[in-house]
């Protein structure tokens, strides 16, 4: 593996376990961040509510310098996996 591809793959593997941690502190203890599925639907699956969804588009513009719209959340962007690609991908590209 080339080293952009090995630093794409471990920038993706930081990523979702940032937001793996962020879904497990929300759902106080409900959920560890290994139980989360990035296959399942967020809101669906409950790793995520309309009040916490405001904090976790915060938080991805604060940590990693990315705006996601809110109707992508819901919408493209609605599982774990897509949401850790389309964050890498734009961090990536950022640099």
């Amino acid at each position: 593996m080339s080293e952009a591809g090995r630093s794409d793959e471990d920038a993706r593997a930081r990523i979702e376990q940032e937001l793996r941690r962020f879904f497990a502190e929300r759902s106080r203890g409900a959920i560890s961040a290994g139980q989360i599925d990035p296959t399942l639907h967020l809101f669906d699956a409950g790793y995520v509510d309309s009040m916490h969804s405001l904090t976790l588009l915060d938080v991805i513009e604060k940590r990693y310098g990315i705006a996601v719209p809110e109707v992508d959340l819901v919408g493209g962007l609605s599982t774990l996996g897509a949401l850790v690609d389309y964050v890498a991908s734009r961090e990536s590209a950022g640099r």
